[in-house]
């Protein structure tokens, strides 16, 4: 329930339908309630104290209520031209990624919704006047005409603010800050506070390694029904299906990837305490979509923020020329080092409870890099100097051993490679000296403890 509203909610807030409508729905109302005063208690009213502001015969209301329509239907038209133009020029000087931080402005939509509204409202009115000739009494809702006519005073300083707001949001800097501030909102709500790792005893360490490998070689796989983008996946009720039918439930995938008709999304352990029903109950935690949305894909704010480089968020900002300052080598040693500790030095115990988490959140990054604004690298990265390490003292596998083992990361050192090249940076000179004595020493006593 809570999955649907929150797509209902994000589907109405990209569109021109939610403020429009919203509008459209007041002005019937106040139509209403307008008119019922001037057939209860205004009636009158204002015509015995102020003669000079209100429209007491037939013809003039109808006059006024005619033209006031006419030209909001009018603007509302021309209105609407302009944002289909300021939104073409958008995708093509911005790129196609900004249109739904566009679609989602509300000074767009609250403008279209005072014409429509206006346009509505006078309508209603103008259906109740009549003249002493129609009916032997005539009816000229004085006070309704009224709220008419400041409703189109309203509307001609709506449409100066529209003119002055289109020409501000189709401006570079202003689309930026636009989708920054909802990335920030966006992080906010996924991430309301920090995450706080603690390191647990080594039976924690074992655990953490056991139960994935059990998920794969016991588990049962989830696979999807439709073709599309991982819109929302609801955590919290697939941590309640998990607690009452004491299942462990492993995501592969996360919102805004693209899934195909059989892609795993989702690995349940023990196989034989999920029934079909338990099964479909957990395959509804994860929606997919025709579109990506942002409710909970903060990566897709990220791409919007990076289209046609108009933000390089990490490497651009915190460039440095100081080698150990900078963040993409320092990335990058740090993940390599990883990487010879974890493959190629069995001597070497590591808590999987701190490597994990790094690993992890260098392999987010690397993917928002290489989706936004890098390819990787065409030259492999070299063999790191293993034989070094050896002459030094510490247990490492073989040269042929390396090779293989280092296999199934080519890709990730390829990206490794292409993020420090971007930052202006040689590998072969950050990798010099990576290694340092007093490192390598604590290492060796580390593999012999």
């Amino acid at each position: 329930m809570k999955r649907t509203f929150l797509e209902v909610w994000d589907r109405l807030r990209g569109s021109y339908w939610l403020v429009p409508g919203a509008m459209a729905l007041g002005a019937v109302v106040l139509a209403g309630a307008a008119i019922w005063s001037d057939l209860t208690w205004a009636e009158g009213l204002l015509a015995d104290r102020m003669p000079w502001l209100v429209y007491n015969h037939p013809e003039g209301a109808r006059a006024l209520l005619t033209s006031i329509a006419g030209s909001m239907i009018t603007v509302a038209g021309v209105t609407f031209s302009i944002t289909i133009v300021a939104v073409a020029y958008v995708s093509s000087q911005l790129g196609p990624r900004v249109l739904d931080a566009f679609m989602r402005d509300r000074g767009n939509q609250a403008t279209l919704g005072t014409f429509i509204a206006t346009f509505i409202y006078c309508l209603l009115v103008l259906r109740t006047v009549r003249s002493p000739e129609e009916d032997g009494v005539g009816f000229v809702p004085e006070m309704a005409v009224l709220v008419a006519f400041f409703m189109a005073l309203a509307s001609v300083g709506v449409l100066i603010y529209f003119i002055n707001h289109v020409l501000l949001s189709i401006h570079a800097s202003h689309v930026i800050a636009a989708i920054g501030h909802d990335l920030e909102a966006k992080m906010e709500a996924i991430f309301p506070e920090p995450l706080d790792h603690h390191a647990g005893d080594d039976d924690d360490d074992e655990e953490a390694v056991r139960v994935p490998a059990a998920l794969k070689e016991e588990g049962v796989a989830l696979r999807a029904r439709d073709a599309g983008y991982v819109t929302h996946i609801g955590q919290e009720d697939l941590v309640k299906l998990a607690r009452d039918r004491d299942l462990v439930v492993e995501i592969l995938v996360r919102p805004g990837a693209f899934v195909r008709v059989g892609t795993e999304l989702l690995r349940v352990h023990p196989a034989g305490n999920a029934d079909e029903k338990a099964k479909e109950e957990i395959l509804e935690a994860v929606h997919v979509g025709r579109r990506r949305t942002q409710t909970q894909d903060v990566l897709f704010l990220v791409n919007e923020l990076a289209e046609r480089h108009l933000a390089y968020p990490v490497l651009f900002y915190f460039h440095s020329i100081e080698r150990h300052t900078a963040i993409g080598p320092s990335i990058a040693v740090l993940d390599e080092t990883l990487t010879v500790l974890d493959c190629c030095a069995p001597g070497v115990q590591m808590k999987s409870s701190s490597v994990v988490p790094v690993r992890a959140a260098i392999t987010e990054f690397l993917d928002t890099l290489y989706k936004a604004f890098i390819a990787a690298a065409e030259t492999p990265l070299p063999r790191p100097d293993v034989p070094g390490l050896r002459d030094l003292g510490i247990p490492m596998i073989e040269d042929d051993e390396v090779d293989e083992a280092l296999e199934g990361l080519d890709g990730r050192r390829r990206l490794l490679r292409a993020m420090v090249e971007h930052d202006a940076w040689d590998w072969d000179e950050i990798s010099r000296g990576a290694w340092t004595e007093g490192w390598a020493m604590e290492l060796r006593d580390r593999a012999r403890s």
